[in-house]
């Protein structure tokens, strides 16, 4: 007896490595040949600079990580390039989460069910994409958000909680999972109601206040005077000062754009959602299945009604939307291991064909980094350069002083930005304006400011990419346009 359980443990670790191994050097021999987002720059950037930048603060834990990061490097690894530290530990931990979820999983919903999800997760195009490309917050939270619901399987509500908050440090949409977590604390103890709304209180109070903690020791003390939560509430949740984002921007055309993404990223793994949504409708372990699918629900039909356009967002609800397709796997599979990785690669293989030739091209190209510095190469050490998306590039890359105009019509910037303009110009600087910098000019402010007092040089045209909206997928080229501005 004491043999077959040895056996039976061996060989869960065996499959435990096995799914670190294989998610870890796909990563790594798909490598991002340049940091490519503008977030991942950012990190950079603060690992240099030792310091949280004011975009990091919406990732306070990634950024407070990475910051560590560099003082381990500056310690014990000083030849050591930032990116390459940046990426290894983002595929690293990315492959950690992975391993640990199985391994921690597998007791709650079986060994093939939890294998099936770990792997099937590792390989979803969005998630696979970001972490080629240093993105340390999604990797993060890829490994705090497992660990947050084995102990809350385990009832282990504290435990849970904290690593809640850690989570939701690192990516604010875990925070979107706390209804889900809310709802199994309420079920597993309704026999004393008390005690669990208790338990829900102080779930809520310990995830949501570690996570304001976090955010506040993490920013800077301009920021805490000003009291950064207003700010993070601004950004995830309104869009106009007197609406809230689900009354004015949920529509079921949103949803249907939201699943129509599932289906382009999920490939046919949908097949194998569809058989373990039809196993829940035959009541097999009914309150383990609506746990997940309120955990996927919610923040499906949040992201979907702010970021529609955005697949990266989905990575949190799709893990739980994997879990179907895991029972559904583990069902076809008749339970067997060995089995459920052979199906799970069946469904895999459609997803990473999707996505392996957008990786592969940044494996071997950095758009970016090299159109900035063509920017370096073709303009005067004190140039002054308009843009808007390449200015982080430039501030990491090169030497030269951006300056980036107002994205929207606001009349007081636009006449602050048009003010240090002219002053720059007046004094004879060398003006420079790449292309994509005039389309964040709904009001053709720039547009016409330019076209009245300058004349448009031509310096080069290189091809770039653009990292905004479903980058995390699909390739955006565009031939960009670095032009000298010479008065008239």
């Amino acid at each position: 007896m004491q043999n077959r359980d040895k056996a039976s443990s061996s060989r869960v670790i065996y499959y435990g490595l096995f799914i670190f191994a294989v998610s870890f050097w796909v990563r790594w021999l798909l490598l991002s040949k340049g940091p490519f987002h503008y977030d991942t720059v950012d990190f950079l950037i603060q690992m240099r600079e030792h310091s949280i930048s004011e975009h990091g603060i919406y990732m306070p834990l990634a950024s407070v990580f990475v910051i560590f990061l560099s003082w381990i490097k500056s310690l014990f690894l000083k030849n050591l390039d930032d990116l390459n530290l940046l990426m290894f530990v983002t595929v690293l931990f990315s492959s950690l989460g992975q391993m640990l979820g199985y391994l921690l999983f597998r007791k709650r919903i079986g060994d093939a069910s939890s294998f099936a999800l770990f792997l099937l997760f590792s390989f979803y195009p969005a998630f696979l994409s970001v972490t080629t490309f240093g993105r340390i917050d999604h990797a993060l939270a890829s490994l705090l958000l497992p660990i947050c619901l084995f102990y809350l399987f385990e009832l282990s509500w504290i435990k849970s909680s904290i690593f809640a908050g850690l989570a939701i440090a690192s990516r604010g949409e875990c925070a979107l999972v706390i209804p889900a977590m809310l709802f199994w604390l309420i079920i597993q103890k309704r026999e004393n109601i008390l005690y669990a709304l208790r338990c829900v209180f102080l779930f809520s109070l310990f995830s949501l206040g570690l996570w304001a903690l976090i955010s506040l020791l993490a920013a800077r003390k301009g920021w805490v005077d000003n009291f950064i939560m207003p700010e993070i509430v601004q950004r995830f949740f309104i869009k106009k000062p007197d609406q809230f984002l689900i009354v004015w921007e949920f529509t079921f055309a949103h949803i249907a754009q939201g699943f129509v993404m599932l289906g382009q990223t999920l490939r046919v793994s949908i097949l194998a959602c569809l058989v373990g949504l039809y196993l829940w409708m035959k009541k097999e372990n009914l309150k383990l299945n609506l746990f997940f699918f309120i955990a996927f629900l919610v923040p499906f039909v949040y992201v979907v009604n702010r970021e529609a356009d955005t697949p990266r967002y989905l990575i949190v609800p799709v893990f739980f939307l994997f879990y179907y397709a895991a029972r559904g796997i583990a069902y076809l599979s008749r339970e067997r291991l060995f089995l459920s990785g052979a199906l799970t690669f069946l469904f895999i293989i459609p997803m990473f064909l999707y996505i392996y030739p957008l990786l592969w091209q940044r494996h071997l190209h950095a758009y970016q980094v090299d159109f900035a510095k063509n920017i370096e190469a073709f303009t005067q050490p004190n140039s002054l350069i308009i843009t808007q998306d390449e200015w982080i590039f430039l501030k990491y890359y090169t030497k030269r002083e951006a300056l980036v105009p107002p994205s929207d019509c606001d009349v007081n910037k636009w006449t602050d930005f048009l003010s240090q303009l002219r002053k720059h110009y007046q004094s004879g600087r060398p003006l420079y304006l790449v292309s994509s910098g005039l389309s964040y000019d709904p009001c053709r402010v720039l547009f016409n400011f330019i076209q009245n007092n300058f004349f448009l040089q031509r310096q080069f045209v290189l091809l770039n990419e653009n990292w905004h909206q479903d980058c995390a997928i699909r390739k955006h080229l565009l031939k960009e346009e670095l032009m000298r501005l010479v008065p008239r």
